[in-house]
């Protein structure tokens, strides 16, 4: 059975409120709007994108350095860290496209999500090189 799509919106724009201004989440978004950016990331350049959450009225949160809330237009405007180049809007996707078929994630209670993150990323793409 799959989990109430407008609960798992709330969740995520409440999780993302609650965490403006850390830096624990810098790379890791999460989703519904889309950017092209190119830089190098665990050794390897290319465009790796940079996604956020629609908050529905033209403002995104999204993790670029912090977790923050822009305008979807004024994230072209971000300056990346060196070798990066800026975000460009490559579009967006609804809501019940991106969570049709998802699965809630049970953290362990003595886990943190940001520690989990980190070891997920670092299992996707090697220890070697850094964010």
């Amino acid at each position: 059975m799959e989990p109430d799509q407008r609960t798992c919106v709330d969740n995520a724009i409440a999780w993302a409120r609650n965490r403006l201004g850390t830096t624990s989440y810098t790379s890791r978004c999460l989703a519904f709007v889309f950017y092209d950016t190119t830089g190098t990331l665990f050794g390897r350049r290319r465009n790796w994108g940079h996604v956020g959450l629609s908050l529905g009225d033209g403002r995104v949160v999204h993790a670029w350095d912090r977790v923050r809330i822009d305008p979807y237009v004024e994230i072209q405007s971000l300056t990346g860290p060196p070798g990066w180049d800026s975000p460009a809007f490559a579009g967006w996707t609804p809501v019940q496209r991106i969570l049709q078929g998802c699965r809630p994630k049970d953290w362990p209670m003595e886990e943190d999500a940001a520690v989990e993150a980190e070891r997920m990323h670092r299992a996707r793409f090697g220890s070697e090189g850094g964010v």
